[in-house]
């Protein structure tokens, strides 16, 4: 078993009404759970061998967290534009259409979004962004275009596919069963 240093959890929980958003930070924390090839299994391998050029000293639980927060806002709606987005893109740049999509979006613009920029809405308020937490994210989105990042988008995307079919299967099998005991008390 892996002794991990890090929490890798969001400042902010996922919502359970956005599965997608759970789902992403289950993927996230399994691979942030596995050793790299060349790692020790003692420690944040898995976290240094994607993050190691984002800071030039020790990486903190900050980072972690500030990590973890972008894995999971990809659960969302908005997360899932950008993967849609970026992956158009895929095709023609490779692995730094995750970096230049993300880039564009994550721009600051008076006219939109009370001129915040995505990653003021991604971590929590007071909005006491560092050139760290920037730096954290912009490799967390390179990151996602590499095979390993390719593959957690892949699996997690399939695992928000068939939670949402269980979902809509329930929720038809529940309304299926309101109706038919609706018939049945009207017929008494």
């Amino acid at each position: 078993m892996i002794n991990l240093f890090f929490k890798h959890e969001p400042f902010e929980a996922p919502r359970k009404s956005i599965y997608g958003e759970g789902i992403f930070v289950d993927h996230w924390k399994a691979y942030m759970a596995t050793v790299p090839e060349f790692g020790d299994a003692d420690c944040e391998a898995r976290f240094e061998e994607v993050f190691g050029d984002a800071y030039g000293d020790d990486p903190t639980q900050r980072d972690a967290t500030v990590a973890a927060s972008f894995i999971c806002w990809l659960g969302c709606n908005v997360g899932a534009g950008y993967l849609t987005e970026s992956r158009r893109q895929f095709e023609r740049e490779g692995q730094r259409a995750y970096l230049q999509t993300w880039s564009v979006m994550n721009l600051r613009r008076g006219w939109k979004g009370g001129g915040r920029r995505k990653l003021d809405a991604i971590l929590p308020p007071p909005w006491d962004l560092t050139a760290r937490d920037v730096e954290i994210v912009d490799h967390a989105a390179w990151w996602l275009g590499s095979p390993d990042g390719q593959k957690l988008i892949r699996e997690a995307e399939a695992e928000i596919e068939e939670t949402g079919r269980q979902i809509q299967h329930n929720n038809q099998m529940q309304r299926r069963a309101a109706l038919r005991a609706a018939e049945l008390t009207e017929k008494q």
